[in-house]
């Protein structure tokens, strides 16, 4: 396990630096290599469907979190088959399947609510919203998101923060409304300025 240790840990350097494509390949190779250990397979098979997605590649992205979301059924792993709800959503909102996606998510709020994973109810509240604004539902965008401004705020979670006044700006921009839309893009700005 020690050869997929290290070629799992240089594609998490590729993917956090986002050269997808080369994470990707060292993915693939740290999943030939992990045998049965449905843990490690698990984690390339995540990694893989966040990298295919990056990179437009949808449907090996989807391919990818329904197999990761079958073993974390398996293996009653509640939290990670939430996660892969996620990816699963946001690869479908990707695709243009927004009311797909807006069911999968609701599976994955509920896993994540009856688990109590504040962080991963807060991202998947943004990512939630983002298919509800693409859908056209721009009313049930900002509530949402607003909802995940909350949840970052009490998590002190910049980032997330940052990323919902964005989608709130783009929300507000498309209503009409100029000046909220200004507003919530000049403090996710502040936001994103004070990051380092």
């Amino acid at each position: 396990m020690q050869n997929f240790e290290k070629i799992f840990e240089q594609a998490e350097k590729k993917r956090s630096s986002s050269q997808f494509n080369e994470a990707i390949a060292l993915y693939l190779k740290a999943k030939s290599i992990c045998g049965r250990d449905k843990d490690a397979g698990l984690s390339c098979l995540l990694a893989l469907g966040d990298c295919y997605r990056m990179v437009g590649a949808y449907d090996k992205a989807k391919k990818s979190y329904e197999h990761a979301h079958k073993i974390t059924v398996s293996i009653s792993e509640k939290g990670l088959a939430a996660d892969s709800l996620v990816g699963l959503g946001r690869t479908l909102r990707g695709m243009g399947r927004h009311k797909q996606a807006l069911r999968i998510f609701a599976n994955g709020q509920r896993i994540y609510e009856m688990s109590k994973d504040k962080e991963g109810l807060a991202f998947l509240l943004w990512a939630k919203a983002g298919a509800y604004r693409i859908e056209g539902d721009l009313k049930k965008a900002i509530q949402t998101f607003k909802q995940a401004i909350s949840r970052f705020t009490a998590m002190k979670e910049a980032s997330g923060i940052g990323y919902c006044l964005c989608g709130l700006g783009g929300a507000s921009r498309v209503l009409g409304s100029t000046d909220d839309s200004y507003r919530y893009y000049s403090k996710a700005n502040e936001i994103f300025r004070g990051l380092k």
